[in-house]
């Protein structure tokens, strides 16, 4: 915590910095939450597990960064162009960074990972989705 505190200040002080910190931020975050959704797989399976498993995405840093970016694009466009594409392809492709950490995928056949295991579930987990999506905002 404290060396991102000083790493903020730092950039913070910097022209332009604050937001080369938030592009950082985002690049590196990314991949840090994808590593916590695979230490918690792991624990819920009953693997063994340690810290290092939360840095294990970065082995695969461009696969697991596309997957999580191209989830969240697709779902805007589809929110864009009607409301009713964006919350189908949210429940279609939500689980695709879980695929592309915990099978090692590509951006592609995540996808198409989560698209065949959300059929015939899809509106649970839409439902699941936006309940935590109205968690997240209290």
């Amino acid at each position: 915590m404290l060396l991102f505190m000083l790493v903020s200040l730092v950039l913070g002080m910097l022209p332009g910095g604050i937001y080369i910190g938030y592009i950082v931020q985002f690049t590196i975050g990314t991949v840090l939450q994808a590593g916590w959704y695979l230490f918690c797989l792991r624990l819920v399976r009953d693997e063994e597990v340690s810290p290092g498993v939360i840095f294990e995405p970065f082995s695969r840093f461009w696969q697991v960064w596309l997957t999580a970016i191209v989830v969240p694009l697709v779902t805007a466009v589809g929110l864009i162009m009607f409301v009713i594409p964006g919350l189908y392809f949210w429940a279609r492709f939500g689980m695709a960074v879980f695929a592309a950490v915990d099978r090692r995928l590509d951006v592609n056949d995540a996808l198409e990972f989560s698209s065949r295991i959300t059929e015939g579930s899809r509106l649970q987990v839409l439902l699941l989705h936006l309940l935590l999506a109205s968690i997240g905002l209290m």
